[in-house]
């Protein structure tokens, strides 16, 4: 007779609501076997609801209470229910005689069997509130089961899958057991991989499900299931869909990206037997096994399933997706993501976008990070996450499992196409101003954070960044070089000048040393020199010679830097009109250089070449000035502006700097400004003021 765990909630419910003869009536049926865990669920949910009271000297309540102690002599009890059950009984001020020592209704024949009844028995009650486990009992446990008779095979399954299942890990103590069992069958192989993997999470600090790219080796305690990786090619067969899914996961979690890992993911894309239910996969299933063939193309060592399998698994996930719970569409998401299978058509399928809308709201924050890590690239998922995220950061109270998503989820976001752009940066100011100095994020996750902001052209407060950029430059030297180079980016985009950044100790591509090149005109980066001359020796290269998004950031640092030869030879180097922005012509520039035409000036042309990168609005070719016309993406957002924004935003600073080394002057035209100027005459009568200033300095100015 199996315990009905249906029973043990309704129990609790019941003594919760204070209605104790219901729960009485269920606990200890007038016949049959009692049940120890009911009646234990039973006395501990009244002492914590109820407490004592004239209701204890209920007739039923006390005749109850005498079946299941006295007449049954401690049977169907674990001895710890019967420990808790006397404490309970203390506190609800009853005297009964309770027994000191439990009697399983049917004694377990072995130690192994012994120890899966307490096991089970534990698992039954892991529901209840304030439960532990206790790690030296399970240990005394499976300890006893090596010193008497073996148990059978599901009974050494059943002990390691409830192991996995109370997420304790004793894969070394329970090796013995597993190494020797015999006439194993697909179910008792399934249980024992899954266990083992649960105990492997449970030991893992990166037990995330939607673990990214920082996976764990193999561990050496996995040797201990030799034995039933051997004996997968001659059970496969016979696995069901459940036991199928659990085996491909295990595997997975497990890093044991075998040949016969690829086997059973091609078993698992093939259609099901007709007739054959139990071999059909859930919706769960089919989260777990995507997951688990994603990871296999991220992690090293693995490798993705043949392309008719990711096709097989990609159709099958999506037709299930309105079935899964969220933890589960945020599996299947990551998972379909890793296989480069979410943006084949260019946008997201419709059948995922409604999954993350449907599940927005029930997703934590490590399920937001893993959607967004492969979706944020999508309009109407940046459209639904974002405004849920900066929900949640204007009111959370910081639960500690949020701090290391935090930064990813807002760096995901920063990237995308959001409406609350500003609001985001609002809100991840507010968070950081309540939670910084209680959290200490890592120096990666302060990078990540400063790269947010910049991508979401918002200055922080100064307390915030500078605790940012200590917390960053702790490790910054040891940054990946992708890091690395994103945190140089940002700092110069937030117009960081002087600031100086640690070394990179990573070696460089050629495409990352140009991007240094470019920030370094605005941050001060030890080791620039060497970089400058590694990327300017590519002009003698041709083979070498980057990219052409790296090679305008390089060329823009260099004019930023007056180093105007390098420049032009590497601007050589590349097909005439390759290197600068595109055309962008607006009415704004036409009224500019209508304008300046009517005030007299001849050389008046818009949309002009300069530096090989850049094209100037309009210029005054025998003044050598440049305008350019500033609309807010030239001007960082900042906390302490409160709508009125002066700080250029990086990009426009080393533009400036490019202009200016190359022999321009730059005046700047606000586009509100502009806008505000009644008629032409006031609009002559800005232009000629600005002008006059530029003709009376060297240096840039600029007008908001």
């Amino acid at each position: 007779m199996s315990l009905s765990s249906a029973k043990l909630h309704r129990i609790q419910e019941l003594c919760l609501n204070g209605s104790y003869r219901r729960a009485v009536e269920i606990a200890v049926p007038p016949k049959g076997p009692v049940r120890g865990a009911l009646v234990h669920a039973m006395l501990t949910g009244l002492a914590h609801s109820l407490g004592p009271g004239p209701w204890t000297e209920d007739e039923r309540f006390q005749s109850a209470l005498k079946r299941a102690f006295v007449d049954n002599g401690g049977r169907g009890f674990s001895q710890l229910e019967l420990s808790e059950s006397r404490e309970a009984l203390k506190q609800l001020g009853v005297a009964m005689a309770v027994p000191t020592t439990a009697v399983s209704w049917r004694r377990p024949s072995t130690p192994t069997r012994m120890a899966v009844h307490e096991i089970t028995t534990l698992i039954n009650r892991s529901g209840a509130e304030g439960f532990t486990v206790d790690r030296a009992n399970l240990v005394r446990l499976v300890v006893n089961a090596l010193d008497g008779p073996k148990g059978s095979s599901r009974d050494v399954a059943t002990l390691v899958w409830g192991c996995g299942k109370l997420g304790v890990d004793l894969r070394e103590e329970l090796t013995p057991l597993v190494g020797p069992m015999a006439q194993l069958s697909s179910k008792d192989a399934a249980m024992v991989l899954w266990g083992w993997a649960k105990m492997a999470s449970s030991a893992s600090s990166s037990s995330s499900l939607q673990d990214t790219g920082e996976v764990d080796e193999p561990s050496s305690q996995d040797s201990g299931i030799s034995r039933i990786l051997e004996e997968l090619p001659r059970i496969r067969s016979s696995f069901t869909g459940v036991e199928l899914a659990n085996v491909i996961w295990a595997l997975a979690r497990l890093r044991l990206f075998t040949p016969m890992f690829t086997t059973l993911l091609v078993q698992a894309a093939d259609p099901p037997p007709p007739g054959d239910p139990a071999a059909v996969i859930s919706p769960t299933g089919m989260s777990s096994i995507t997951w688990a063939a994603g990871l296999a193309r991220v992690s090293s060592g693995g490798e993705a399933p043949p392309l008719e399998v990711t096709k097989g698994l990609y159709h099958m996930t999506i037709s299930s997706l309105h079935s899964m719970d969220p933890p589960c569409v945020v599996s299947a998401i990551w998972g379909l993501g890793s296989l480069g299978m979410l943006h084949t058509t260019g946008a997201l399928p419709y059948q995922v976008v409604m999954a993350i809308e449907d599940s927005a709201t029930a997703f934590d924050m490590d399920n937001l990070k893993s959607v967004l890590q492969f979706t944020w690239m999508d309009p109407s998922v940046t459209a639904c996450l974002g405004p849920e995220v900066v929900y949640r950061l204007a009111s959370s109270t910081q639960p500690p499992t949020w701090t290391r998503s935090i930064p990813q989820i807002c760096l995901y976001l920063s990237r995308g196409a959001l409406q609350t752009a500003v609001e985001l940066a609002q809100a991840m100011q507010s968070y950081l101003d309540r939670h910084l100095t209680g959290i200490a994020p890592s120096s990666v996750d302060a990078a990540r954070m400063v790269a947010a902001f910049s991508n979401l052209s918002y200055l922080p407060a100064a307390s915030t960044m500078a605790k940012l950029r200590a917390l960053a430059e702790d490790g910054a030297s040891s940054f990946y070089p992708n890091t690395y180079c994103m945190y140089a980016i940002a700092l110069a985009q937030l117009n960081q000048a002087g600031y100086q950044l640690p070394a990179c100790e990573e070696h460089l591509t050629i495409g990352q040393a140009c991007s240094l090149v470019w920030a370094g005109a605005v941050v001060l980066i030890q080791g620039i020199e060497a970089i400058i001359g590694r990327v300017v020796a590519t002009t003698t290269k041709e083979d070498e010679r980057p990219s052409l998004p790296f090679a305008r950031q390089a060329i823009a640092g260099l004019w930023a830097r007056g180093m105007a030869d390098e420049a032009r030879r590497l601007v050589s180097m590349y097909p005439a009109g390759t290197l600068s922005e595109n055309p962008g012509s607006s009415s704004l520039h036409a009224d500019i250089s209508q304008t300046l035409r009517l005030m007299g000036y001849g050389s008046v042309r818009d949309e002009v070449e300069v530096c090989g990168v850049y094209r100037a609005d309009v210029v005054i070719g025998d003044l050598s000035i440049v305008i350019e016309c500033d609309g807010d993406v030239h001007y960082l957002h900042s906390a302490a502006a409160a709508g009125n924004n002066h700080i250029l935003i990086g990009s426009s600073v080393i533009k400036d700097k490019a202009l200016a080394q190359a022999g321009w002057k730059v005046v700047r035209v606000s586009v509100t400004a502009w806008k505000n100027c009644k008629d032409a005459a006031a609009k002559q009568a800005m232009l000629r003021r600005l002008l006059d200033r530029s003709s009376s300095s060297s240096s840039r100015r600029w007008c908001n």
